[in-house]
């Protein structure tokens, strides 16, 4: 899946994935791991919020590829929309990141 991204400089978003049978690991913008075609990865979203303030989000992480989504499977922070705009083929969750927090 693409890259997870912020609209302001003062919050940072992370991604990476785990691969359920082989346990082997990526991160975005990061070297590949050794999942094959047919694995299920479980992708992980981290932020840290640095400002005073709270920052708005609003990510789009289509699936690519030999990729698919699998229907009912994001989960996000309380009071976050899961708003999957591509059915089957990815998601764009958006949401409110509290100022100073990390996840």
């Amino acid at each position: 899946m693409g890259g997870a991204s912020a609209f302001a400089a003062t919050l940072t978003l992370t991604k990476s994935g785990t691969d359920t049978a082989t346990g082997s690991t990526a991160t975005a913008g990061g070297p590949a791991g050794t999942t094959k075609a047919g694995d299920t990865i479980n992708w992980v979203v981290g932020y840290q919020n640095s400002s005073s303030s709270p920052q708005t989000v609003w990510t789009n992480d289509p699936a690519t590829g030999n990729q698919s989504y699998v229907a009912g499977s994001l989960k996000v922070p309380p009071g976050w929309d899961p708003l999957t705009i591509f059915p089957n083929k990815g998601v764009a969750p958006r949401g409110t990141v509290p100022a100073g927090t990390t996840s």
